[in-house]
């Protein structure tokens, strides 16, 4: 009998500047006619989990809408200034089939969306989805980055641990 394989999470933060934003937004979003990560399978999208859905808007329309309404600035930035943060929680599917499946994954992600929510802000949320696609389940939730705080990644990778 074959050894069971440890169950492994992780939790890590990928930045991105303005020349990144849309082909991350096609990406996450499903936008995209195919894909070069053969983990994605399309024909399992529609069981992905939209926490927060961007609706139709681009990341790229987000934040010009954001920058337009004077909710962000971008006075004093770099030109290759960093412009979204994104958290990829990422548990393997095993987990998730050992403890309930799909159903348990939703919760898991819902659950780890509200503690982004409280620790981001709801507003600085730009999308969160539950990726059921992949075959290790991931969700990715998205914000752009108001502050200089680098312990709030720290901060997030022990609260999961």
């Amino acid at each position: 009998m074959a050894a069971k394989k440890p169950d492994m999470s992780c939790a890590r933060v990928v930045q991105y500047k303005a020349s990144g934003l849309d082909k991350i937004y096609r990406h996450n979003e499903r936008r995209n006619q195919s894909y070069g990560n053969e983990n994605v399978i399309t024909e399992m999208s529609r069981y992905n989990i939209h926490f927060k859905d961007p609706g139709e808007e681009s990341y790229t329309e987000i934040f010009r809408r954001l920058e337009a309404e004077g909710v962000i600035s971008t006075r004093g930035l770099r030109e290759d200034a960093t412009l979204l943060d994104e958290i990829i929680v990422d548990v393997n599917t095993t987990y998730f089939e050992d403890h309930g499946g799909y159903e348990y994954a939703k919760k898991f992600y819902e659950e780890a969306y509200h503690f982004i929510e409280k620790k981001f802000g709801a507003d600085n949320i730009v999308s969160a989805v539950m990726h059921a696609d992949e075959l290790n389940i991931e969700a990715n939730n998205y914000y752009f980055d108001r502050s200089d705080e680098a312990e709030k990644y720290d901060n997030f990778v022990r609260a999961l641990a």
